[in-house]
């Protein structure tokens, strides 16, 4: 294994909390750790593309891509864990928060997203996806595409990806804008490759506090605010 960890980050710092989880981390001897800039996170990942596919003079290639968002925090063991599942492309479970909900007398309401995208909703479109909201509460299970935040990568994957592989101006069949995550993991799956979320490795995602998937008493997932270092 030689594990390229890339964070895109065009900032001048990161969260506290990131770099703790950064710097806690449990990392393979052979790894480097570097960020990556740019105007936009697309070009910011088509940056960490180029490099990790670079032919490197005098060492060996990288092996496996390790891509971590800066503004979340990730458990010690979440490179190990995601490279022992053994698989083309793999990530944690993670949500994102957005206030797109509308209530009964007209107010805006903060409603929590997981990235879980387990449904294709047209079969004439592998780009249409989305969460059905039956979120497994443990293993490793196969999914129709994948976060770019927390997702480890092999590198038969990133040289099969026509370059540059990751696009924010795709615009599906279903007229919706797809992420450039979701553009490059889901073209792989069309590729052949499989993809595949762990929901043991939970990661958080920092607004004010960091909003962590959990299971609840009722076994289903739910989404807990914990304060973390900042």
């Amino acid at each position: 294994m030689n594990l390229l960890i890339a964070l895109p980050c065009s900032h001048d710092s990161v969260p506290t909390g990131f770099a703790v989880s950064l710097g806690e981390m449990e990392k393979p001897l052979n790894c480097e750790v570097r960020h990556f800039g740019g105007y936009s996170v697309e070009m910011m990942r088509n940056n960490i593309a180029a490099y990790f596919l670079n032919e490197r003079k005098g060492e060996p290639n990288f092996t496996d891509l390790l891509m971590l968002d800066i503004d979340m925090v990730y458990p010690r063991n979440t490179a190990i864990a995601l490279f022992r599942r053994n698989k083309d492309l793999v990530a944690g479970l993670s949500s994102a928060k957005w206030v797109d909900d509308v209530g009964p007398e007209g107010e805006k309401r903060q409603v929590w997203k997981f990235w879980f995208y387990d449904e294709q909703t047209r079969d004439d479109d592998p780009y249409a996806v989305r969460c059905s909201g039956n979120i497994p509460t443990s293993g490793c299970h196969q999914v129709k595409a994948l976060p770019g935040a927390g997702i480890l990568i092999k590198r038969r994957v990133m040289e099969a990806l026509p370059k540059p592989p990751f696009r924010f101006d795709f615009v599906s069949s279903s007229e919706c804008r797809v992420g450039e995550d979701i553009f490059a993991t889901v073209t792989a799956r069309t590729l052949g490759f499989e993809l595949w979320q762990d929901c043991d490795l939970k990661f958080g995602h920092i607004a004010n506090l960091a909003a962590f998937p959990e299971v609840s008493e009722t076994g289903k997932w739910k989404v807990v605010q914990r304060l973390i270092r900042t």
